[in-house]
């Protein structure tokens, strides 16, 4: 190994470490119950958000063994024990931040992957009967289009969602469902029904006649790329081909910006803002890198994102409580999360950087 090659492993790791440490504050920030949605660097520690929180036990486990860190993988299972106490009777979650919020499809989905790694990793069957319990609800809430409606966020169909798809297909990999399974076909096939040749996919905004952040771009790339590798069938395959397609016209977007994306992107992938959405950028290094077995040029414009993203982590702020962070995004009061670090963002990072650790040594 080259000393640059050593130089960037150390950095990745040292890269990790200062975002599994802030994790853990803003752990210890809820008292441990659940993740703070994170700093706002006006007001502070924001409530716990069961939707992310959910997602960032598998996180915490990788980062876990990646690390020799046993007490990241304690956390994990200390946020699994928290969203089984605030699983409501039906088997979805509260959405939003707090825990009175009403149900959110999307919200549930990213709490069903984090049930599903927890179970793995602890084979706790109180785990499993919640992951399946989640996934029936999710399941009974698709319309008979194949979108979300009901209990989608402002009541409202959306591309992003194949996350959702992506969560159910891990229970379905697991204890078979077959119910979930056509559910997660039916709500696959509508997604890719607004697909567009250039990869361009509809619905991918949170709300209507907005454009499109990175961040939910990325979230609709990778649950198509994640549901192409469980489905494994014709079906999978058209979503790689449509998730690949976008990810390579991605990658080509020039903007001032370069290495990271403009935060948002009109259809045709027309750069629409002249800040980036940090949180989105994070996410498409890991799409590049899950694309990259398909295309493998796109290996070297996840390497750029992550270098860059690393250079804006915070390291010395006048809020030391941010050390270790990434921010929503650059600058920091741009228009995505401004001047505050989701914990997602960070969240987000450390999967970038344990993929691309993982890809440098394939």
């Amino acid at each position: 190994m080259t000393d640059t090659a050593l130089a960037s492993r150390v950095d990745l790791r040292a890269a990790l470490v200062r975002a599994a440490d802030w994790t853990a504050a803003a752990h210890d920030a809820t008292r441990r119950n659940g993740v703070s949605g994170g700093l706002d660097l006006r007001d502070g520690w924001l409530p716990p958000y069961p939707e992310t929180s959910g997602y960032t036990i598998p996180t915490l486990l990788r980062a876990a063994e990646r690390l020799d860190r046993p007490d990241l993988a304690e956390r994990a299972v200390q946020i699994a024990d928290w969203l089984l106490e605030i699983q409501l009777p039906d088997g979805s979650f509260p959405g939003d931040m707090g825990v009175h919020g009403e149900p959110v499809v999307f919200d549930v989905g990213q709490i069903l992957l984090g049930l599903v790694a927890a179970w793995r990793a602890t084979g706790r069957d109180v785990l499993l009967v919640a992951s399946r319990r989640a996934a029936r609800w999710l399941a009974d809430e698709l319309e008979p289009d194949g979108s979300w409606v009901r209990h989608a966020f402002l009541g409202l169909p959306n591309s992003y969602s194949t996350r959702v798809c992506w969560a159910m297909a891990e229970v379905c990999a697991e204890v078979g469902e077959p119910e979930v399974r056509t559910a997660v076909r039916s709500a696959l096939r509508w997604v890719l029904r607004h697909a567009h040749p250039d990869g361009w996919v509809d619905h991918m905004a949170f709300r209507p006649g907005q454009d499109p952040y990175t961040h939910t771009i990325a979230y609709t790339l990778r649950g198509l790329l994640r549901c192409a590798a469980l489905l494994d069938d014709d079906l999978g395959r058209e979503c790689a081909e449509v998730a690949v397609t976008a990810a390579s016209r991605l990658a080509e977007v020039s903007s001032p910006l370069w290495p990271l994306l403009p935060g948002q992107l009109a259809p045709g992938f027309e750069p629409a803002a002249d800040y980036a959405c940090l949180t989105g950028d994070a996410q498409m290094a890991t799409v590049w890198l899950d694309a990259a077995r398909h295309a493998p040029h796109l290996a070297e414009r996840a390497e750029a994102t992550v270098a860059r993203l690393l250079e804006v982590q915070v390291d010395q702020p006048l809020d030391p409580r941010a050390v270790g962070a990434l921010p929503g995004s650059w600058p920091l009061g741009g228009g995505y999360e401004p001047l505050r670090c989701p914990n997602w963002a960070t969240k987000f990072l450390a999967d970038a950087l344990l993929n691309l650790d993982d890809h440098r040594s394939r």
